[in-house]
């Protein structure tokens, strides 16, 4: 421990840090005769530092010497506080007195300021003060000098503006006395135009008295004159492909088949209302630049308002007849207004029929928009209400793939003239689109009606002795993971939950073929005495053009003794049998005889004579 008395610095054990090193002497501040503050204040410690090291080494020293030597290192110090106090006093009243001078500077700027402003305001005022005379509108100085009568030298610029004056009010009195002469022609015109108006609106009271006095007569001859009227007013409401697709299925009806009827239906105020907002009133126009411009303001206002897809008002419906007049299917067509050009959108009813318009053309599913490949169709996520597809055969029959794929109501400012569209027109008639299409989809509608009905009389109305010892136990329709989500879209018209941005009757419809869409799968189970046989028949939507495919999925039957391998591959030649029978050799080779026969039948017939044959008692016996 240290002794008593003695001076401790610094951290434990007493130690104290050893005074920085300095060159010399501190330099001294600037105004001061002696050395700094600082310079004294190293010294001090340097000095309290040898004395503190002499006395840890028991060194002898000379105390009386350091206290001289500290006093007078003290009374420097004192001296240099001192100085530097008078430094900073000196140094804080020059700075008031800069202040003060800046304050008046300031003071002055902000007068010289203000004075600018105002002489500024004043000079704008001056500028801006106008009399009452050029408020009064004159004629021009040509017209001046063309109309009024003047003699002698060219007077000066206030005569001359006097002169203008006389001549305006001149000008004003003549024709104030016109206007009284106009205003009773005017009214004149008006009383005739009263009169005219009230005798065309009591005339359509009186034409409809005699559409209704017609009416029965009508009815009675077959000829509905009202009501194809109303649909030709109609016709003329309806987008370009509508209006094609309804001509052409109109023409159809009336030339080649009376078994179907064509019609119009919607809500005719909607569309009318529509095509206004759409082309504009083309009947008021004022000066031709502003007509312009109003129409490219409506223009980029439809743009706007076809960003949100949406049905139009108007639909064609086409009911297919049988031969006893009853209505078979009936299709809707709607048109979808998009963004990138009109969609044309097929629908039927019943609903349960919607397979007959899938593949009508080749890898033609209908789920895929037209304008953009990789977009799957979703009618409720698009916000539209309507249950249609945009199948490719119904885009064809509405022109679409020659007509300008732009929104309906820019249709008659496309690049396509008249001539070109009247030439197209011309040519779909000859490929005699129309009447292929009814023909096929009638020929489609008849083959599911067989296939029902063969369906509802099964499994007990194919079972008969004759057929040989198969017996068809069970018929029923197999949902598997594919055509489940298929079927629900096609019956509900919606799609499944998203994920990652797909659905997945999305992802359904990329992995299965569109030869294989929309396909139905049928479970029959046939047994014997020994043997039971499940047969999986899978029938397309062009069936009878594309017979049903029979499959054995699973085979119970009899192994002989010692025998390890399974029965599929024990009886691997007999089943490739029995399935070729079924798919290959039953059917007829001439078309019209698939066409007319009921193919299903044969083919059940066939499978239960091919199973007695390979798996019955005395095949199993051999």
């Amino acid at each position: 421990r240290a002794p008593r008395g003695s001076l401790r610095v610094g951290g434990a054990g007493g130690r104290m840090a050893p005074p920085p090193v300095h060159n010399g002497t501190v330099a001294p501040m600037e105004g001061y005769a002696e050395g700094s503050v600082q310079a004294f204040s190293s010294e001090f410690r340097h000095l309290l530092w040898d004395l503190l090291s002499a006395k840890r080494a028991d060194k002898e020293i000379d105390t009386a010497d350091y206290k001289v030597r500290g006093a007078m290192l003290l009374l420097k110090l004192k001296e240099a506080v001192r100085n530097e106090s008078h430094w900073t006093e000196r140094e804080k009243n020059a700075s008031a007195a800069s202040k003060e001078q800046l304050d008046r500077f300031t003071l002055k700027r902000n007068n010289l300021l203000s004075e600018e402003h105002h002489q500024k305001t004043e000079i704008q005022s001056c500028r801006d003060f106008k009399t009452k005379y050029p408020t009064i509108e004159l004629c021009d100085l040509e017209e001046f000098h063309a109309n009024a009568a003047q003699s002698g030298a060219p007077p000066d610029e206030h005569t001359l503006y006097v002169q203008r004056l006389h001549f305006e009010l001149a000008e004003r009195e003549r024709l104030c006395k016109q206007l009284g002469s106009k205003q009773a022609r005017k009214k004149e015109l008006e009383d005739q135009i009263s009169a005219k108006k009230k005798f065309l609106q009591s005339l359509g009271s009186l034409l409809k008295g005699v559409k209704k006095s017609t009416q029965p007569i009508q009815e009675r001859f077959g000829m509905h004159h009202t009501w194809k009227a109303k649909q030709g007013r109609l016709a003329r409401l309806l987008p370009a492909p509508m209006f094609v697709l309804y001509s052409l299925l109109l023409a159809h009806k009336e030339t080649a088949d009376d078994a179907c009827d064509v019609r119009i239906h919607g809500s005719a105020s909607a569309a009318e209302t529509l095509l206004m907002q759409g082309s504009g009133d083309k009947t008021t126009s004022g000066v031709k630049e502003d007509a312009s411009d109003e129409r490219d303001t409506k223009r980029q206002k439809l743009g706007t308002e076809l960003q949100a897809m949406s049905i139009h008002p108007l639909s064609v419906v086409v009911d297919l007849l049988d031969e006893l007049g009853k209505k078979t299917l009936s299709l809707r067509f709607d048109f979808l207004l998009h963004p990138a050009g009109g969609v044309v959108l097929a629908s039927c009813q019943p609903e349960d029929l919607a397979l007959v318009l899938v593949n009508l053309l080749p890898d033609d599913t209908g789920r895929v928009l037209p304008h953009a490949s990789e977009t799957f169709w979703n009618p409720k996520a698009a916000g539209v209400a309507s249950q249609g597809h945009p199948y490719l055969w119904a885009q064809h029959l509405g022109g679409l793939d020659f007509l300008p794929p732009v929104p309906p109501s820019l249709l008659l400012d496309a690049s396509m003239s008249s001539q070109e569209v009247s030439s197209q027109l011309a040519s779909m008639r000859k490929q005699h689109r129309v009447p292929k299409l009814v023909a096929l989809l009638k020929q489609r509608v008849q083959a599911q009606m067989e296939l029902r009905t063969i369906g509802k009389s099964l499994p007990g109305g194919f079972n008969s002795a004759t057929r040989g010892e198969f017996q068809m136990t069970e018929w029923s329709k197999v949902v598997d993971a594919q055509n489940k989500g298929v079927a629900a879209e096609a019956e509900d018209g919606e799609l499944s939950t998203q994920e990652n941005g797909v659905s997945d009757v999305a992802r359904i419809t990329q992995q299965v073929a569109w030869q294989d869409y929309m396909s139905q799968t049928f479970r029959a189970v046939l047994k014997s005495s020994k043997v039971v046989a499940t047969v999986e028949v899978t029938t397309y939507v062009e069936h009878p053009v594309r017979p049903p495919l029979f499959k054995i999925v699973e085979l119970k039957a009899p192994k002989p003794a010692g025998t390890d391998v399974g029965v599929e591959v024990l009886y691997t030649n007999q089943i490739q049998a029995v399935e070729s029978a079924v798919n290959y050799t039953c059917i007829p080779s001439d078309s019209s005889a698939v066409m007319e026969s009921a193919l299903l039948s044969r083919q059940l017939d066939a499978l239960q004579r091919a199973l007695t044959e390979h798996f019955g008692s005395s095949a199993l016996a051999a």
